[in-house]
C-alpha cells in the first residue's frame, strides 16, 4: 500500500515588552501529518444486467420504427421463453433519428434515411441464464449484445466494508509514521471519504452467428471489487 504524507509545522514568536528580561518564547509547533487509507473488498456478483440493441434503417421513419417494433417483439418473445418469470425485461432507451449525407462544397445536408434504435434491458438474479440469454437474443435476429454487468444487489454494504478497512489502515498508517519520526498521534482533526475514479467498464461484445443448440456462449461472473480511500488528517506532538 502507497501512503503520502504530509506534515506541516507552525511555530508562534512572543516577545515580551520593553524593560523585561531579554527572551524569546518559542511554543511548541503543533504538527498535522495527512494520510490516505485503501481498501477493497471482493463480492461474488448476485445479478447481471444485459443490454441488448435492436436498430433498423427505412427510407421512412414509419417503416424504420415499425420493423423495430417487430424485431424487438421477436427479441422480448425469445428473451421471455428463456428467462420465464426470473428476469425483468424492459426498455432502456429508444430513439428514431434521420441519417444524413454530406454534400461538398458547403451544401446543405440531405436525409438519406432513418435508423430506430431500442435497447432491451434483462436484468436477472439466475446468472446461470446469461448465456442462454445472450444466445436467444442472437438467434432472434437482434445485431449488437451492447452490454453484460454483473453487480450487486446491496453494494452499500459491500462499500462500508471497504470504508471501514480504509479508515483503520489510514489510522494505522499514521500511528506507524508517528512512530518512525519520534513523535505520538494526540487526535484525528479531520477525516474524509475520497472518490476512486475507475476505469470506464468495458462492452461485452458478442458476434452473430448461426443458431446452434449445441453451443453455448460461455460467461463467467468472476467477482465485483468494491474500493474505497480515507484520508485522515492527525495532530501529533513529540512531547
Amino acid at each position: 500500500m502507497t501512503s503520502t504524507i504530509r506534515v506541516v509545522a507552525a511555530a508562534a514568536v512572543v516577545l515580551f515588552p520593553h524593560g523585561a528580561a531579554a527572551k524569546l518564547a518559542v511554543a511548541p509547533p503543533p504538527y498535522t501529518l495527512v494520510v490516505w487509507g485503501d481498501a477493497t473488498v471482493s463480492a461474488a456478483p448476485d445479478r447481471a444486467r444485459i443490454d441488448i440493441r435492436v436498430t433498423t434503417r427505412a427510407e421512412s421513419a414509419r417503416q424504420a420504427a415499425s420493423t423495430n417494433a417487430a424485431q424487438a417483439d421477436r427479441l422480448i418473445a425469445a428473451l421471455k421463453n428463456v428467462t420465464g418469470i426470473t428476469a425483468t425485461i424492459a426498455t432502456a432507451a429508444y430513439s428514431v433519428r434521420p441519417e444524413y449525407r454530406y454534400p461538398r462544397e458547403g451544401a446543405e445536408p440531405q436525409i438519406t434515411g432513418y435508423v430506430a434504435t431500442n435497447t432491451v434491458r434483462v436484468e436477472t438474479a439466475a446468472l446461470d441464464h446469461v448465456g442462454r440469454i445472450i444466445d436467444a437474443a442472437v438467434a432472434s435476429g437482434t445485431n449488437t449484445v451492447q452490454q453484460v454487468d454483473f453487480v450487486l444487489k446491496d453494494e452499500q454494504q459491500t462499500y462500508a466494508n471497504a470504508l471501514r478497512q480504509a479508515a483503520e489502515r489510514a489510522r494505522a498508517e499514521a500511528g506507524a509514521l508517528a512512530t518512525a519520526l519520534g513523535v505520538k498521534v494526540f487526535r484525528i482533526l479531520t477525516a474524509a471519504e475520497e472518490p476512486i475514479v475507475d476505469p470506464a467498464p468495458r462492452p461485452f461484445a458478442v458476434a452473430a452467428r448461426a443458431a446452434d443448440a449445441a453451443l453455448s456462449t460461455p460467461v463467467q461472473p468472476g467477482t465485483i471489487d468494491v474500493r474505497a480511500r480515507v484520508r485522515l488528517t492527525v495532530e501529533f506532538t513529540d512531547r
